[in-house]
């Protein structure tokens, strides 16, 4: 062997080992995690598509809740229209439907309106025979004294109410008269004054005369003042 084939020999040698050891090397970098040839690997911890990044459990969180909202709604509607249409079988028991409270309603008075009733008048009345009403007031306050000129009693007002009422006797000084089914007592010259008791007689139509009746008092203008409650001797 001639000396100048040995050394290309040997270059050739060294020429291999060098391009096998760089194939080895740029073999091991391609395979390093973030490698230019895998830049969105979905396997990578960081990826948004990760089982346990944050915004997609969020966004599973919200879907669950506004799945089980939605159900909730329908499975309302759905029982509030079968309570609607009743027992889908002959015999078959309805639902127990929860019944709203409604405000109680006071009956409705037209000839009352939304008077009060008046404080420091005192009035009591007993019954005679074939329901004739002897019915007593006694003015205690000053205000009221010299002011009532009028004194109206209206079936309609009562509780319960009556079928009609009669003047029998007014006061001295007083006159009553016919209004619709009910009567007025009035005076143009002796209205009722403080510690002076009046009396008051008239006839009631009715099955029953409760221990409360019920009478408007107007001044001199025919002004409806309030009511008066009188009670049972």
């Amino acid at each position: 062997m001639r000396g100048g084939d040995s050394i290309t020999e040997n270059e050739n040698s060294v020429l291999a080992f060098l391009r096998s050891l760089a194939q080895r090397i740029g073999g091991s970098e391609s395979e390093k995690p973030g490698h230019p040839e895998h830049p969105g690997h979905p396997e990578h911890p960081g990826h948004p598509e990760h089982p346990g990044h944050p915004k997609k459990e969020k966004k599973e969180k919200k879907e669950k809740k506004e799945k089980k909202e939605k159900k909730e709604k329908k499975e309302k509607k759905e029982k509030k229209e079968k309570k609607k249409k009743g027992p889908e079988k002959p015999g078959e028991p309805e639902e127990p439907e929860e019944e709203e409270e409604e405000p109680e309603e006071e009956e409705e008075r037209p000839e009352e309106g939304a008077k009060e009733i008046l404080t420091g008048i005192r009035s009591s009345f007993i019954v005679t025979d074939d329901n004739v009403i002897d019915l007593y007031i006694h003015v205690e306050n000053e205000p009221y004294s010299a002011v009532i000129y009028d004194i109206e009693i209206f079936p309609k007002v009562q509780t319960p109410s009556w079928k009609s009422v009669e003047g029998r006797e007014a006061p001295r000084g007083w006159r009553f008269e016919k209004v619709d089914n009910g009567v007025k007592f009035i005076t143009e010259s002796s209205p009722l004054l403080k510690c002076q008791r009046t009396k008051f007689r008239f006839r009631v139509e009715t099955d029953v005369i409760s221990d409360r009746i019920r009478l408007h008092a107007t001044d001199i203008d025919h002004t409806n003042l309030g009511v008066i409650i009188s009670t049972k001797w």
